[in-house]
């Protein structure tokens, strides 16, 4: 529950003193990696499902399910599958997952 006070300054009202916003809290700090509890982790790459291109990571995205990746800004993630809903299937460090591939963009 918000604590809210407002000031008047004629037509608008400012509201102040807001707790944080508890949709923000999912959000990875950047100085976080990516581990084994994100995503599964495989030790070996797969040769049936190779690797199509590698992209760098441009939004930070926290991982909702045990089947997706944490990611920061700036991971390089290599992508064996692009879906066609625009989620990717991508490994980085040994751990393999989805991820949001609008959260990202190819490398040069």
């Amino acid at each position: 529950k918000a604590v809210v006070s407002t000031q008047s300054t004629g037509d608008d009202d400012i509201y102040t003193d807001m707790e944080p916003d508890i949709y923000t809290d999912n959000v990875l700090d950047h100085t976080d990696i990516v581990s084994k509890d994100s995503g599964f982790y495989t030790e070996d790459p797969d040769e049936e499902d190779p690797v199509i291109e590698r992209v760098r990571v441009i939004y930070p995205y926290a991982a909702t399910a045990s089947d997706e990746l944490n990611l920061n800004v700036g991971d390089i993630v290599s992508v064996h599958v692009k879906n066609p809903d625009g989620w990717y299937e991508g490994s980085i460090h040994g751990v393999r997952g989805l991820f949001p591939g609008n959260y990202s963009e190819p490398t040069e």
